[in-house]
């Protein structure tokens, strides 16, 4: 009897041992997607200011790695998330670090949203949060809303796609700070998406973004002004400061 309640004794001490190790890992895990979900956006050293573009949204601005080059001579911040939804994008942009704002902040998000079954009006919402956030942060910063665009695996949320990015154009250019820059017309071929995306069918290739970098390019040097795109496109990066 005395060694089966010796016995007892270790299981119950064991199951103990396990309870507190299962509990103090869900505890740190927990902890460390808290401090995660609050924490700042990528990329957001380096240099800042002026002729500084900031680059915020999902994996379509995350994988672009070939931003700098595409967009240069203006200085670029990748500040995209894999994966991220809309609400992901505002709560780390409402996180990031008290910096120098930059010469203007472009942003592409929604899409993933859409795919996962959230509709435009969520939507709008979303983007109408993100900018009382920008408004509270950088209330004197351009911003520029890039359209959600036409990709072939996604080609079924276009319909849903199209009505988001109508009535994010009619709040964005309402606004005197912002501008809507709408790509979906280069990554089109016959009214369907175009051979600008990798395998996958929901990122952009080279081309892909080589042409999205145009219309951005447009609109930057439509929507800023003119002596300030001049300046960012002719002067040296030493001398931006």
């Amino acid at each position: 009897m005395r060694q089966g309640n010796s016995q007892a004794g270790k299981a119950f001490t064991a199951i103990c041992v396990f309870l507190i190790i299962i509990g103090g890992w869900a505890g740190y895990r927990y902890y460390a997607m808290q401090k995660l979900a609050s924490a700042p956006l990528p990329d957001g050293g380096g240099r800042q200011g002026r002729c500084v573009l900031w680059f915020v949204g999902s994996s379509t601005i995350n994988y672009w790695t070939s931003l700098a080059q595409d967009m240069a001579p203006w200085t670029t911040h990748n500040r995209g998330i894999a994966g991220a939804v809309f609400p992901q994008i505002i709560r780390h942009f409402e996180a990031d670090e008290k910096v120098q704002p930059p010469e203007a902040i472009m942003l592409y998000a929604g899409e993933n949203d859409i795919a996962k079954g959230s509709n435009a009006d969520r939507e709008i919402a979303n983007l109408k949060a993100f900018l009382a956030v920008k408004d509270r942060k950088f209330p004197h910063t351009p911003l520029f809303f890039i359209s959600t665009k036409p990709s072939p695996t996604r080609w079924a949320s276009f319909a849903e796609q199209t009505r988001y990015n109508s009535a994010a154009r009619a709040l964005i250019t309402a606004r005197k700070d912002a501008a809507y820059v709408n790509i979906v017309p280069m990554l089109l071929t016959r009214g369907r998406p175009g051979n600008f995306y990798v395998a996958d069918g929901v990122h952009l290739n080279p081309e892909g973004y080589r042409r999205v970098a145009g219309v951005i390019r447009g609109a930057l040097e439509s929507d800023l002004p003119v002596e300030r795109v001049r300046q960012c496109l002719s002067e040296p990066l030493a001398g931006r400061d």
